[in-house]
């Protein structure tokens, strides 16, 4: 149940972000966050409802799946992760800068906002690149 809500909660929202749908999210991410990883997806399916009118907020079954394999990680940039996978990117790290890929207009937002966001986690700074359809970004 734990994990069906969250997914509900993170419609709205990143665990990472500043607004006024991400503060609550990510303090019941915190707090929710052991819970949702014991979670047994076939039993999380079950609570699953099909949307019946219009605009309905229910949680798809491959959002759930994603939260509760995100919630078993140990990796502490899974949630940074997770958000930028969110709009069609990814991105990963491999003894260096990280590198973030998919389909950019301007690369330099979306470079920008994962160098902050990774950053979090590295005391001693990040590298962060993306490349655009026709520009490239780099941030430290």
């Amino acid at each position: 149940m734990a994990a069906v809500l969250m997914t509900l909660l993170l419609q709205d929202a990143t665990l990472t972000g500043g607004g006024e749908h991400d503060v609550p999210a990510a303090r019941a991410w915190t707090m929710a966050r052991a819970l949702i990883a014991c979670a047994e997806p076939a039993e999380a399916e079950d609570l699953l409802i099909p949307p019946e009118q219009a605009r309905a907020r229910v949680a798809a079954w491959s959002e759930v799946a994603r939260l509760i394999a995100l919630a078993q990680e140990d990796d502490p940039h899974a949630k940074v992760i997770e958000e930028l996978a969110g709009p069609g990117l990814s991105a990963t790290c491999e003894d260096g800068p990280w590198e973030i890929t998919g389909t950019l207009g301007n690369p330099l937002p979306v470079v920008t906002r994962a160098a902050e966001r990774l950053g979090r986690h590295h005391a001693g700074g990040v590298l962060v690149r993306a490349r655009g359809r026709s520009r490239r970004a780099f941030a430290a």
